[in-house]
């Protein structure tokens, strides 16, 4: 091919250019990337103002009962055992409402419910969040430390597993 050749294709190429029809887009941009830009812009909205309406779920608020620590008394005639009467447990969300239906187990310091030598003692919380145990019995456990502790684990179906609140009791 000759220098000839090569110049008029160019000129060729270079002329089909000059002819394109630009006309549909905006400042030189064809249409298609407005078309696009435009698309993600609406749909980064949507999902923007979907995502604003979602509330965060609630979640476990903590636990609090009617007795922080427990002063072991021996029972008459049984120095290991105590009579625990009336613990109040109430349980409540992030927002500080009560928690119904939830699971209160209590392990640790041999707790049973009286007459029961064996078993788990748990209960289910009322509309208030509150469960109430009557006649339990905690046991002196053979340690070396003064202190002991009785372990409130909580669950709840809307809410998960939440294990963090133990009972202090003094020897």
């Amino acid at each position: 091919m000759g220098e000839r050749n090569v110049s008029e294709m160019n000129a060729h190429r270079f002329e089909r250019f000059r002819k394109m029809d630009n006309r549909g887009g905006i400042e030189g941009l064809p249409m298609e990337l407005l078309i696009i830009v435009v698309v993600a812009t609406i749909g980064m909205a949507i999902l923007v103002g979907w995502m604003s309406g979602i509330e965060e779920p609630d979640t476990f608020g903590g636990i609090s009962t009617n007795m922080d620590t427990i002063e072991f008394k021996g029972d008459e005639g049984n120095a290991n055992k105590m009579t625990l009467d009336d613990l109040s447990i109430f349980v409540y969300n992030s927002k500080g409402d009560g928690i119904e239906g939830a699971t209160v187990m209590l392990t640790g310091c041999n707790i049973v419910r009286t007459g029961n030598d064996s078993g788990t003692v748990y209960g289910i919380t009322n509309a208030a969040g509150m469960v109430v145990f009557e006649d339990l019995m905690i046991g002196k456990t053979v340690t070396t430390s003064a202190i002991g502790h009785i372990n409130v684990s909580i669950s709840s179906i809307d809410y998960g597993d939440h294990d963090t609140y133990q009972l202090t009791v003094v020897f």
